[in-house]
């Protein structure tokens, strides 16, 4: 095994390389989130965005803040300057227009010009009922995991779109394993999902009806939505709207019941209220029913999950006042959640302040200000124990070509929060106190620096950590691209994390978890049609102190777009870690609006393609698109990854999707 993989390594890295195609910083922010929380919910809303600004593009000279923040691909001064530059000259003559504007450089034009476009005219908002017949409709089909003992995925959603100004849509899916149409699923699908969300509705800015998600400040009470960025600075915040429409599988990141935001100019303020049934399993005692965690894996295939399933009842209330003149921002919030069954923490001394009883509540306040080339957020949350979390940050353009971001967070042992996600190292915004620092350096034309820095400590215990204890994170990430068709990609990460030994006492005191990768990847686009890629990740892991383990892998991807109906990529990839430790987190293409990013651990050779193909297109009428996605891995071994130390990759596996458009 170790003689191919050297073997691989030597044929790909002798062939001269050179890319267009770049890691992009939301493929590495994915990967780092899935390090650090194995069960990541699905969310495919900025796939659904993005795919959708690809065919309608944001028209730049109707588009306000909110708008271009959405994109999450602008730095907060450079929305405030290109607002400041229309306002003074009018309207943009031209895409090129953008260079004049202090602050957007060739690289930022490069980046939001696929999604934004420039008209003369801009048709106004239409009346709410026509909004149901001017717009577009999305039917998607998809199945997968043919091969799953329990039979296959499902999933169904149909969505209609009128710009931004009306979207309502239905989701049906049931996972791999779960019943359809017999047993305890005598409704078909699993799960079922409908939402209306519509735009400047007489007085109302926003209305959601059905599925929604909440997005509060930077997450220390509320954020439901995934928030990844183009640039290591933009990570350090998080931003977007408080409303947002929701028609992902997840089953858990979402509220179900009515929103509204109303308000114009300077003030708004969104209220919402949500009643919902989670899946929890329930245990009896002398004081009576109670719960200590909610499922959120949305899995209900064995008996046990099938008992666990909706269990809670959860009515959530909350608001949000915002406040906004010029470049300030200032917002208040808050959250209530009352519970059918009592929640009660676990006996683990880590969860000792864990949240009890059948009420909560949290409120906070938050803060962004622009001035010139610096801007400046936090927020400050209270929960209704009185404990606090504390968020604040600058990010900032010391050069055109230099930014930089700072950021510090202090989380209470003792503060709790439910639907919440900060920026962090942990899940949720609890038991921490740390400084970030990010960097994003265009050195010149070819080079780029991006750099990344997180000092943490736990005041408390945690998970597989039995006394309070530090640890710091360090990412570089150096692109080389003499041309439009050339790049390389070199990264080093070592991170210092505390993880128990493995001892056999009660109370295991924790080590140091060291952790070391360094990464080369390169990409070469051999012409219009053709383009390579190639990564080798090798990475050591262990205890410090204790002999490291080590964990390779390679792989080699090529897209191939044959002509404008067929589209085909594929991947070869050969791993070998010495056990989950030394895993590897590595992402991979997949159907539209779906993504895969295993763990690979163990050894194996793993190869997938997929392939696009539109069986028909008829403008202004209809259009059909058919993705197929087949995997095969061969483990030499023939053992597979244990269960309980993460998910096991099948050895075969088959994705179709359909997807219709109606006009």
């Amino acid at each position: 095994m170790r003689t191919m993989m050297v073997l691989f390594m030597m044929i790909a890295q002798t062939l001269f390389v050179y890319a267009q195609e770049e890691e992009t910083m939301q493929e590495l922010q994915l990967e780092q989130l899935k390090a650090r929380e194995e069960n990541m919910t699905e969310d495919d809303g900025q796939w659904q965005l993005y795919e959708h600004r690809r065919h309608h593009p944001l028209r730049l000279n109707m588009a306000t803040a909110d708008d271009l923040q959405e994109l999450q691909l602008l730095q907060p001064w450079q929305i405030r300057n290109f607002l400041l530059y229309r306002q003074t000259f009018g309207r943009l003559l031209s895409i090129y227009e953008l260079q004049a504007i202090p602050g957007w450089d060739v690289e930022t034009i490069q980046r939001i010009q696929p999604f934004v476009s420039i008209r003369e005219s801009e048709a106004g908002d239409l009346p709410f009922l026509k909004r149901f017949r001017e717009g577009e409709g999305s039917l998607l089909l998809r199945t997968g995991k043919w091969f799953a003992a329990g039979g296959p995925s499902s999933y169904v959603r149909y969505r209609y779109k009128c710009g931004r100004q009306l979207q309502w849509g239905i989701t049906a899916d049931k996972d791999a394993g779960e019943s359809f149409f017999k047993g305890v699923q005598q409704q078909g699908f699993d799960f079922y999902s409908a939402h209306l969300f519509a735009r400047r509705v007489g007085p109302l800015q926003v209305l959601a009806l059905g599925d929604f998600q909440v997005n509060m400040g930077q997450g220390l009470i509320q954020w439901q939505g995934m928030n990844y960025a183009f640039s290591a600075v933009l990570g350090a915040k998080k931003q977007g709207e408080v409303l947002q429409p929701y028609s992902s599988a997840g089953e858990f990141n979402f509220h179900r019941g009515i929103g509204v935001t109303m308000g114009t100019g300077k003030l708004q303020v969104t209220a919402f209220i949500s009643y919902r049934k989670l899946s929890a399993h329930l245990q009896n005692d002398s004081a009576g029913r109670y719960f200590t965690n909610f499922i959120t894996s949305g899995y209900h295939r064995t008996l046990s999950e099938q008992e666990a399933k909706h269990t809670v009842k959860l009515l959530t209330t909350g608001a949000s006042l915002r406040w906004r003149h010029r470049s300030l921002q200032l917002g208040l919030n808050a959250v209530e959640y009352r519970s059918s069954i009592a929640f009660r923490p676990p006996p683990a001394v880590y969860r000792l302040f864990a949240i009890s009883g059948k009420q909560w509540g949290n409120a906070s306040a938050d803060y962004a200000f622009t001035i010139r080339n610096l801007h400046l957020f936090g927020e400050f949350a209270i929960d209704q124990r009185a404990q606090t979390a504390g968020t604040a940050g600058m990010l900032c353009s010391l050069l055109p070509a230099l930014q930089l971001a700072v950021s510090y967070r202090y989380f209470s042992k003792q503060y709790q929060s439910l639907f919440s996600s900060a920026v962090s190292q942990g899940a949720a915004p609890s038991n921490e106190e740390g400084i970030a620092l990010r960097l994003d350096w265009q050195l010149n034309r070819c080079w780029k620096l991006q750099a990344q820095t997180d000092i943490f400590r736990f005041p408390w215990l945690r998970y597989r950590v039995d006394a309070p204890a530090n640890g710091y994170e360090h990412l570089l990430l150096m692109t080389w691209q003499p041309s439009r068709k050339i790049s390389w990609q070199f990264r080093y990460q070592y991170a210092l994390k505390p993880l128990n030994g493995a001892d056999t006492f009660a109370v295991k005191y924790p080590g140091w978890q060291q952790r070391r990768q360094w990464r080369v990847q390169w990409s070469w686009e051999m012409g219009p049609r053709f383009t390579i890629r190639q990564r080798t990740d090798f990475l050591l892991a262990g205890i410090k102190g204790v002999p490291e383990e080590s964990g390779v892998s390679l792989w080699l991807d090529a897209s191939f777009k044959a002509s404008r109906r067929w589209q085909l990529n594929a991947r070869l990839h050969i791993y070998e870690t010495g056990s989950y430790l030394s895993r590897v987190y590595s992402y991979e293409r997949d159907v539209l609006y779906s993504y895969s990013m295993p763990a690979f651990a163990g050894n194996a050779i793993r190869s997938y393609v997929l392939t696009r193909y539109k069986l028909a297109n008829k403008p202004g009428r209809w259009s059909a698109e058919l993705w197929l996605k087949y995997a095969i891995a061969v483990r030499p071994s023939g053992l597979p990854v244990p269960a309980e130390e993460g998910e096991e990759i099948p050895q075969t596996d088959l994705r179709v999707q359909l997807m219709f458009g109606l006009r």
